[in-house]
């Protein structure tokens, strides 16, 4: 090999280095802001003093975390929430159909239960709570009490639906 290779694939493994060393960073940083909104949420929602202000501060440094680390779902997941939290209920939707793109999660599909309730489309919401809970049954007591029985008759029906095709 000669020397001006030598010195050049030194050159290329430095910089491949010093890009993923600069990934790095930028995802751990993604990870401190998504945990600092996630704390800084729930002490306001505890002490009732969320404000529609806190909430955009919220989205700008969700959105700055998104920007760092695309393939993070749980950063598009707080976006919803924040989103939710702020009355917008079809931005929340969108950003939750974004996170189940990249990943599905059964409290993605508990989330947006919630905010299609919000929006009024029951018969949706009964559809993504018994999603939420067939995929994670631990997740029944967030259920609302009054969504509870609507989705049970949902999950039966699927239930009913899944045995008649297996009999085929």
């Amino acid at each position: 090999m000669t020397r001006r290779l030598r010195w050049g694939l030194a050159l290329l493994l430095l910089v491949a280095c010093i890009a993923q060393a600069k990934r790095a960073i930028d995802l751990l940083r993604a990870q401190r802001l998504l945990w600092a909104v996630e704390a800084r949420t729930l002490a306001l929602i505890r002490s009732r003093t969320l404000s529609r202000e806190h909430v955009d501060a919220h989205l700008e440094a969700l959105r700055d975390a998104a920007a760092l680390d695309r393939a993070e779902v749980a950063v598009r997941v707080a976006i919803g929430s924040q989103l939710f939290l702020r009355g917008d209920f079809d931005g929340a939707v969108r950003q939750y159909e974004d996170s189940l793109a990249l990943e599905p999660r059964p409290e993605i599909y508990l989330n947006m239960a919630k905010a299609r309730q919000a929006q009024g489309k029951i018969s949706e919401a009964r559809r993504l709570y018994a999603t939420a809970l067939r995929l994670d049954p631990t997740l029944a007591d967030e259920v609302p009490q009054e969504m509870r029985e609507g989705v049970s008759e949902t999950l039966r029906r699927q239930d009913d639906a899944n045995r008649a095709q297996q009999d085929r």
